[in-house]
């Protein structure tokens, strides 16, 4: 049975380090809000989804039978999706802060959701797709193979739309969207004539 002092000892360094972790997160949530970090973390993102689909255009009878070739894709795709979001996440957390350029946000933000909106489709597609592969491994766990194979008929669906010219349709669409995308925020960063595209893309798209 543990005495007074013992208890007060071990509760106070528990308690220490929540306070320790609480402040760090306040620290590091302050940082986040006082740099603009959003700019920063979609280029990679942006980098990795331009890659896919570049990788996409080969044609299919050089890749569709390269199972390397379909794992690449699936890295690319879910690693750049995941980085589109959390760069979404934050550049809504900062949208507040451009308020001189309000409609110019305003429509950035709403390429920025289509844009997210097709690479989601893609990753959805694939997803499905990676579930239907491990059911039919024999060597995949049979709670796993339970999982997927709930989600046959979703699988299915996405086996069909796994078309080389419906995906690649999709693809450079979603690249162009990004183009756009990235061309409205170098004009929130820069301004609107930061260079031909920008200007371009801000006289067409902002009134």
């Amino acid at each position: 049975m543990l005495d007074s002092v013992t208890f007060n000892f071990f509760f106070g360094r528990v308690e220490g380090f929540f306070i320790q972790k609480i402040v760090l997160f306040h620290l590091w949530y302050d940082l986040f809000t006082m740099i603009d970090i959003h700019p920063i973390s979609v280029h990679f993102p942006i980098a990795l989804l331009t890659v896919y689909t570049i990788v996409q255009l080969i044609p299919p009878r050089i890749t569709w039978r390269v199972s390397q070739i379909f794992f690449l894709n699936c890295f690319l795709l879910l690693t750049g999706s995941f980085g589109i979001l959390v760069a979404r996440q934050l550049g809504d957390e900062l949208e507040g802060t451009h308020r001189e350029v309000a409609q110019l946000v305003q429509t950035h933000s709403q390429w920025a959701t289509m844009s997210t909106a097709l690479y989601g489709t893609l990753t959805v597609i694939y997803v499905f797709l990676i579930l239907k592969k491990v059911e039919q491994n024999p060597q995949t766990p049979s709670i796993v193979r339970t999982i997927a194979n709930v989600s046959q008929p979703i699988s299915s669906l996405a086996k069909f739309l796994f078309d080389y010219y419906i995906v690649t349709f999709i693809a450079i669409l979603g690249l162009i969207f990004i183009t756009i995308t990235g061309a409205l925020g170098g004009a929130i960063v820069y301004g609107p004539d930061a260079d031909p595209m920008v200007s371009f893309v801000t006289s067409w798209l902002v009134r």
